[in-house]
């Protein structure tokens, strides 16, 4: 069958005929349309029942265009054991296009030249509006394969029609994404904007790559500074496939040595590309470091192998110093400009703001708590007596032992400190007489001869008196 059988009722009140100024004709017009290709028509009362049968080839079936067109959804229910045949149709208006999958139903007549038009009803519809929004509606799910083929026909009127005016890539065809990208971003006329990660905002209707380019480095007349700016751009989008501009802007607005500029564009930085900068945040970070450091120490710093071997050290200094400014502004000492050196300097400001609550209380234990506090060889092993004792202990172990202050405080855990030539060498977490944990500076696994230390002060202080606490 090529094409369905349908049937079509008209009000003969809305169809041309010689009795157009008489009064309203209780008539309509019936239009059989078979799947053989024979059409009749014929004039009814409008509450007539008619059992029409082919002419031509004797069908008796034939589907209600009215209701197909006036309850699609309930039609189709109805209708599950029909085999009906499945077009794809792409329509554009002024406002978007519509690919879709659906249906090919008769929707009206000509009488004057009694010609039939269908039109497709649309099963599966995906629009996209000049706005760059993707609508995807369905009265049923299509295989995927019709799924596929709708959106492809979409996307493929949209890249040879280009209704919307998106760039083009001579090597690149459109995709959803991109399409609606641009057309969210209307001002953007080069290609190549969808890749970067941050475009910053201009009052400019229409935005190029190298006019971009130029503000970004806060329009620069040394035509070093735009031989650099040009090559970081193309190194980004070369080996990286995308284009990150924050660090451009920051050092093109903070630094006022020329050369200095250029070595910074001209560094291959992964960390600054990757770290997820945020243009105000690392803009203040700069201004920071500028009142302690000079714009060659700066530069040391940015090109060292610090940040591109330990790219989290970089993520974590910003992430420190955004988090504590008011802190670290407050506290900072001055270090050497280096990664390592700025990331314990600036935890350690964090830190003390963190806990400066706890620097004026008092810790209490209970005697049998103390009773491990002995010297056992080399080691002196001792309990921290104040939140300022604990916080320093930890400051000298490089670990977060200084949050363990309430726990201790309210009696759930107890931190026993083992001390080398009074030199702080490890710490261990003991809670109902039992290790939880124990590790050197940095969170280091303790030593072999601390570990031995350790079992000896152990069996010591607790097994024994678990023992003895048995026997009784």
């Amino acid at each position: 069958m090529n094409q369905l059988a349908w049937r079509l009722t008209t009000d003969f009140n809305k169809v041309k005929h010689l009795f157009a100024d008489t009064p309203r004709l209780d008539y309509c017009v019936e239009t059989y349309v078979c799947s053989c290709g024979y059409t009749k028509f014929i004039l009814k009362y409008r509450d007539q029942e008619i059992d029409y049968k082919c002419d031509k080839c004797e069908n008796m079936r034939f589907c209600n265009a009215n209701f197909a067109w006036s309850n699609f959804a309930y039609f189709i229910e109805q209708e599950l054991d029909t085999e009906f045949e499945y077009e794809y149709k792409v329509e554009c208006t002024d406002n978007a296009v519509s690919s879709c999958y659906g249906i090919r139903i008769l929707t009206k007549i000509d009488f004057m030249s009694q010609k039939v038009i269908n039109d497709i009803k649309a099963v599966y519809t995906v629009t996209l509006t000049q706005e760059g929004e993707l609508k995807r509606d369905y009265i049923l799910q299509p295989p995927k394969k019709d799924k596929a083929q709708v959106e492809e026909n979409l996307l493929y009127h949209i890249n040879n029609c280009n209704l919307f005016d998106i760039p083009k890539h001579p090597k690149k065809k459109i995709t959803f994404d991109l399409a609606a990208f641009f057309l969210e971003n209307r001002e953007l006329k080069d290609f190549e904007f969808y890749y970067w990660e941050y475009i910053p905002k201009m009052d400019q209707k229409e935005l190029f790559v190298n006019d971009t380019l130029i503000h970004l480095a806060n329009h620069p007349k040394e035509k070093s500074i735009k031989k650099a700016l040009y090559h970081n751009y193309t190194q980004q989008m070369d080996q990286h496939g995308k284009f990150n501009a924050i660090a451009i802007e920051v050092f093109c607005k903070t630094m006022n040595d020329t050369n200095i500029i250029v070595k910074l564009l001209n560094l291959e930085s992964t960390f600054l590309i990757d770290s997820g900068l945020n243009t105000q945040e690392f803009y203040q970070l700069m201004i920071f470091l500028k009142k302690y450091y000079t714009e060659k120490q700066l530069f040391k710093l940015f090109s060292s192998q610090e940040f591109e071997n330990k790219p989290f050290l970089f993520r974590d200094i910003l992430r420190e110093f955004i988090t504590m400014q008011e802190s670290i502004e407050h506290s900072f000492k001055k270090v050497a400009c280096k990664a390592v050196a700025l990331h314990d300097e600036f935890v350690r400001c964090g830190v003390e703001e963190r806990y400066k609550y706890m620097f004026t209380k008092t810790l209490s234990y209970k005697a049998k708590e103390i009773k491990p506090c002995i010297t056992i060889g080399r080691y002196k092993v001792s309990v921290p007596q104040t939140g300022r004792e604990l916080f320093k202990w930890a400051e000298s172990l490089h670990n977060c032992m200084a949050g363990y202050f309430d726990a201790i405080d309210c009696g759930e855990t107890i931190i026993y400190c083992f001390f080398k030539d009074d030199d702080l060498q490890f710490a261990v977490e003991v809670s109902d007489e039992y290790i939880i944990q124990a590790s050197g500076k940095y969170n280091r696994e303790i030593l072999k001869e601390e570990e031995k230390i350790l079992e000896k002060w152990f069996q010591i202080s607790f097994k024994k008196i678990q023992e003895q606490a048995d026997a009784a």
